[in-house]
């Protein structure tokens, strides 16, 4: 069998190699954006152009070194070394998105952030932010895809997933103590810089690769879910670590909602608006804000529930009239959720994950409806960010919806409009 040492010692040697790259590239883009004279979309265009083409030779560096470290490792485990040469197409174009669209992403992230009241220092921040997560998240991927393609070129079945102490978090910590097989290669989140090598026969046998890696996934376990069972030998992480398939970046990893974070996201939010009896008139308030002009306005016998109550509240809170619609059962007969100070809208509350999907479903469901709808994200699995800008793509991309309200974990209200 091959002397682990002398493949942990490539890993190394591979590691330096490949970090070196994303810091570089990582530092150059940090100073180019620190630098700009404004954040408008000239100026953001500008960037974009000038740090695309540096990203993809970024990608390209870290194909061909991730595939000779692999055939060092095919060598070291009696593997064949006749591999392909690095696909060019694989590594650079996993996104299907156009790097010119992808790198003006921080502009909207900065724009965004000041939408909702951010200091510039603060929008400017968060949009370099996005710029580096957004570089890390290429060559990643280059290192994921080529990765894959030469493993399996190689012969080899199972591998590992090597930390390299920088970006671990408990997501890669509990994943580098298993094994696992080379077609299902590394699952990403963002930050992640993770490496990964072929297994030796020997150490593929057990599903539990790093018995002392093992007591730290333990750790993190506890500091997640509050409990962690150290009489079993191996805990079942796949009840808590979910891998979803990202449109772009292909398959990720991220912690299952737990029972408690479930309940936590659909309890009924804090509100100003207070209940009281409805008349039985229909169309009269049932909830009533005090102190301002917004109200929930609930027919007479409209059954809603909790998520739809909880959003009106929302806006409500914010001056607006929200009137619920009663249903029309006529065949054929469109059935908008609310009326918003006068305007027909429809509610949406996702409960997924997806980011291929979940975002894109309510934009389906609600063009049936209504030209307008508010998401409320509180109840999804999606954070923020990636909710908001598949939100924004979505939006911007079609012309059937003409408004949209989106409501943030945090209770924070954002609009887009097509002007």
């Amino acid at each position: 069998m091959a002397d682990l040492d002398r493949l942990d010692a490539l890993a190394r040697a591979y590691d330096t190699a490949v970090h070196k790259i994303r810091q570089e590239l990582t530092a150059f883009a940090s100073q180019m954006w620190a630098s700009m004279p404004d954040y408008r979309d000239e100026a953001v265009e500008t960037m974009a152009r000038a740090l695309a083409p540096r990203v993809l030779a970024g990608q390209l560096q870290t194909a061909e070194l991730t595939r000779a470290y692999l055939l060092s490792c095919a060598s070291e485990l009696g593997l064949t070394t006749s591999v392909p040469a690095v696909n060019r197409e694989a590594v650079t174009g996993m996104r299907g998105v156009d790097p010119l669209t992808v790198y003006q992403r921080p502009g909207m992230t900065t724009w965004t952030a000041l939408s909702r009241g951010k200091a510039l220092d603060q929008a400017v921040s968060a949009g370099g932010l996005r710029l580096t997560q957004l570089i890390g998240g290429d060559l990643q991927n280059a290192k994921r895809v080529q990765a894959r393609d030469t493993m399996q070129a190689t012969g080899g079945r199972y591998y590992r997933r090597i930390l390299t102490g920088r970006e671990n978090c408990a997501l890669c910590v509990i994943a580098s103590t298993q094994r696992y097989h080379v077609e299902n290669l590394l699952p990403i989140h963002p930050g992640c810089d993770c490496n990964v090598g072929p297994l030796p026969a020997g150490m593929a046998v057990e599903q539990v690769i790093d018995e002392k890696t093992l007591e730290a996934a333990h750790k993190a376990v506890e500091a997640r879910t509050g409990a962690s069972d150290r009489a079993g030998r191996l805990p079942e992480y796949k009840d808590i670590i979910l891998t979803t398939e990202h449109g772009e970046y292909g398959p990720v990893i991220s912690f299952k909602e737990t029972r408690q974070d479930h309940r936590r996201a659909s309890a009924p939010k804090a509100s100003t608006t207070v209940a009281h009896a409805s008349p039985r008139d229909a169309g009269e308030p049932r909830w009533l804000r005090p102190g301002g002009s917004g109200k929930v306005d609930v027919p007479e016998g409209t059954i809603l529930q909790d998520h739809e109550v909880r959003t009106a509240q929302a806006l409500a809170d914010l001056g607006h009239t929200v009137r619920f619609r009663v249903v029309d059962h006529t065949p054929g007969v469109k059935n908008p959720d609310v009326e918003i100070d006068g305007e027909i809208w429809e509610f949406k509350a996702p409960r997924g994950a997806s980011e291929k999907n979940t975002i894109s479903d309510q934009f389906k469901k609600a063009r049936k409806q209504a030209s307008r709808l508010v998401i409320d994200l509180r109840r999804c699995g999606l954070s923020d960010e990636v909710a908001i800008e598949q939100i924004e793509r979505r939006f911007r991309g079609q012309t059937r919806i003409t408004r949209v309200i989106v409501i943030s974990h945090d209770g924070t209200v954002a609009a887009f409009e097509h002007r």
